[in-house]
């Protein structure tokens, strides 16, 4: 499955390719809508917390920017808005 770092204007953006492209959720297959990352290993939050203490001499911004597990793209999954909600840890930064 390829995949790779999409360069948008807001920065780097990960995702896969053969997901994003066909714009389809991994849990229902449904196809276009309001698609989000799932974050399996380890939240969104947790990541940042990480950049926190491993950079802090830098901002937030370009700590992330450099912060590697962070764009890491086996850590997420693509699911529609529905499938999200249904997950356990849903905005609970778990």
């Amino acid at each position: 499955m390829p995949t790779g770092v999409f360069i948008h204007k807001k920065g780097r953006i990960p995702w896969n390719k053969k997901e994003k492209i066909k714009k389809i959720c991994q849990k229902c297959g449904k196809i276009g809508g309001q698609l989000q990352v799932h974050h399996k290993n380890k939240s969104f939050s947790q990541l940042i917390q990480e950049v926190k203490i491993n950079l802090p001499l830098l901002s937030l911004y370009e700590s992330c920017m450099i912060y590697t597990p962070l764009w890491n793209i086996d850590n997420g999954t693509t699911l529609c808005l529905d499938c999200h909600k249904k997950t356990k840890d849903y905005l609970k930064g778990n």
